[in-house]
Order: structure tokens, then C-alpha cells, then sequence
């Protein structure tokens, strides 16, 4: 049975142990949604089952499904993926699943849990309800036997990254806005952030892309790749409308310190293309009130940033722009940033049709960092 514990992090000496770290396994949610996914969301199921199905190549993945999906679900993934039978309300476990964190001395794994309101709540969330979701990463602490913290703010995974050496960078936009967090002040949501992610030092990323409906999500703007390096979505076209949310990011970031007093490597990723629903990417899409309304022209938001990072490939979407996506591929290959990790591009424009992207649909479980 996985118990609460109502200390902190900090008093105890658990870190969160940093993404770009090896991972034991992953953690995926189905998509069924029909207000959210087009054409009763069978290219989203055939387009993240290619996804699961390539991850499972290199550690360990676990998918949840509803009871309704178990058998589609079961015939389109690898045999190797473990189905876990679950109730969700849609499939961004990123934003919602846990967090894990390790004593360096002990070993011991422990679990991290925060308030989850659909990116708004009742006022500006993107669903309703989210109980469900909200209960996942419960759910997961007590199927993996980790006792957990309760963090008593409204948040998610994709607000917030860690470079493992006491830095957090966080979103300002989406932590401190008021459909979330109303009643904290800044220094209050800090407080929380450094006792609950053991870290001493904050750094505030004023906005995400612009069109992102989660308002404010980092995994689109920045990724970070080792505890030094950061890359960072970008365009020179000053009357691009991203460039600035990008600039205001590099503004911050190239002023900034870690926890050690050294400045960060910025790599510059350009941006693909700007992209729009069009009048086929919203067939079949039930209408629902307790769903934002999805309609034509909507714009997209695309970043070669929301990726994945697995244990021996990172898997990066691309958007149909050629151009762009060389530049990419030139710089990767020129800095290599992740150390010889098999690059696999994937096609993700589906993905964001449902507003997620490859990073927003998976929950990594880390390994154990070694102690010798």
C-alpha cells in the first residue's frame, strides 16, 4: 500500500531526479476521447500506438485503458507494453501523472503528487470534469508499492523543468495565473517549489508559445538535455507571433545562473511552420459542453521541442516543413546534444490536432540513480 507522507522533500533529502537521466519505464494513456480527438479518435489511437510501440523499444511501457479499449488496445501494441485497465478523462499524463523522486543515500524512491484542474479549471480548463485524471498518479504510486508527498498547489509536469543540480525553471504564465493559483503569491508558489522539488533556485520563464490552449506549458519553448544545456525554440522573423514569447525566453535564460553560478549552453532550434486545423481535421468531432469547441482555422502550436527523450533514441515531431527540419537536423548533428542517441522523427501533426504533442503524452519513470 502506497502511504502519504506529510513531511517534504527537502527535510527528508529526496531530489527529483532529471529527465535526460536513464529511464526504468514510461507511462502512456490511450486516447478515446470523440470531443477531442477527430474521426472517433482512431488516428490518434493508430498514430500513439506507432508511438508506444517505437518507445517500447528501449524501456519499458506501460499503457492505461479504459475498459471500453482493453482489446483494441491490446491488438495495435507490442506485446512487450504492459495494458493497465484505469479510468482517465483524456490522455496528457504528463501534465497530470507523478513525479518520482530518490535519496541519494538510501536509494529509496518516493512519489510526488500535485493538484490537477485541466489547465483552468472550471472557468478556462480545456474539460470537465478531471477527477480521474486527477487520481492517476494515486493510482500508480499504490500499483508500484511508493509511498508519496502531497504538493498543495495547482500544477502540472509541463509548467516546470529541472536541470538535477538544484535549478528549477518554471512557468509564469501558467503557475502563477489565476485560473490556477489565485490566492499565492510568487514567493509563496516558490516556497512550495523548493520544498517539494528540493531546489534552491527558481527561474521564471514568462511565457510559453502563443495558441497553446494549456497556457503556458515550457515543453514547447525550452527542453533541457544535460544539467548544463538547454535548448531553446526560436525564429529571427520579428513579426513571426512566437517570436515574443522565444525572445522573452532567451532574454531570461541567457541571464541566468544554475545553483552553482555557472550560465547555461543555449542552443538555438528553429521553429517549424505555422500550421491550421482545416476543414477535414475537425470531421467527426463530437460536440460537447464540458469540451472547448474545436474548430476550423484554429492555429497550431509545432515545436521540434516537445519530444522525447528515451533511453538510447529521442524521438522528435516534425510537421511536413522540410526546410526547417534540416536546419534541425544540421544542428543536432553539429552539437550532438544528446550523445550519439539514435535520432527518430516523427510525424506528430495529429497529435496536435488533439492539443498534446509526443512529450505531452508520456510519463517517464526514472531508474535508480547509482550511488557508487
Amino acid at each position: 500500500m502506497a502511504q502519504k507522507i506529510y513531511s517534504t522533500p527537502n527535510s527528508d533529502d529526496f531530489y527529483v531526479i532529471p529527465e535526460f537521466l536513464e529511464h526504468q519505464q514510461c507511462w502512456m494513456v490511450w486516447p478515446e476521447r470523440t470531443d477531442n480527438w477527430r474521426l472517433g479518435a482512431k488516428p490518434a489511437q493508430e498514430k500513439i500506438s506507432k508511438l508506444a510501440n517505437i518507445i517500447s523499444e528501449h524501456e519499458h511501457v506501460n499503457m492505461i485503458v479504459s475498459k471500453n479499449q482493453f482489446n483494441n488496445a491490446r491488438n495495435l501494441l507490442n506485446k512487450n507494453i504492459t495494458i493497465i485497465e484505469m479510468s482517465t478523462n483524456d490522455c496528457f499524463i504528463r501534465d497530470y501523472g507523478p513525479i518520482f523522486l530518490q535519496n541519494k543515500e538510501t536509494k529509496n524512491i518516493r512519489g510526488l503528487k500535485f493538484n490537477f484542474n485541466a489547465w483552468g479549471g472550471e472557468i478556462a480548463g480545456i474539460y470537465s470534469p478531471w477527477n480521474y485524471d486527477d487520481m492517476v498518479a494515486y493510482k500508480i504510486f499504490e500499483l508500484q508499492k511508493i509511498d508519496y508527498y502531497f504538493l498543495p498547489i495547482i500544477l502540472e509536469s509541463s509548467m516546470i523543468m529541472l536541470d538535477g543540480e538544484g535549478t528549477c525553471f518554471a512557468s509564469y504564465e501558467g503557475i502563477l495565473c489565476q485560473e490556477r493559483n489565485p490566492n499565492l503569491s510568487q514567493e509563496q508558489i516558490e516556497i512550495y517549489l523548493k520544498d517539494y522539488l528540493n531546489v534552491v533556485n527558481i527561474i521564471w520563464i514568462p511565457y510559453g508559445l502563443p495558441y497553446d490552449e494549456t497556457k503556458g506549458r515550457l515543453d514547447n519553448i525550452m527542453c533541457i538535455v544535460d544539467s548544463n544545456t538547454i535548448l531553446l525554440s526560436w525564429t529571427e522573423n520579428t513579426i513571426d507571433d512566437r517570436y515574443l514569447a522565444v525572445k522573452n525566453c532567451w532574454d531570461v535564460l541567457s541571464k541566468s545562473i544554475n545553483a552553482h553560478g555557472k550560465k547555461y549552453k543555449i542552443i538555438k532550434i528553429p521553429l517549424p511552420k505555422n500550421d491550421v486545423r482545416n476543414s477535414d481535421d475537425i470531421k467527426m468531432i463530437d460536440f460537447n459542453i464540458y469540451h472547448n469547441r474545436i474548430l476550423a482555422n484554429q492555429k497550431l502550436v509545432t515545436s521540434y521541442l516537445n519530444l522525447y527523450i528515451s533511453n538510447k533514441v529521442v524521438i522528435i515531431p516534425t510537421f511536413n516543413d522540410e526546410e526547417s527540419e534540416t536546419k534541425l537536423l544540421d544542428i543536432l548533428s553539429k552539437t550532438n546534444v544528446f550523445n550519439n542517441k539514435q535520432i527518430v522523427l516523427f510525424d506528430a501533426r495529429e497529435l496536435i490536432l488533439g492539443k498534446s504533442g509526443i512529450h505531452s503524452l508520456i510519463c517517464h519513470q526514472p531508474a535508480l540513480i547509482s550511488t557508487t
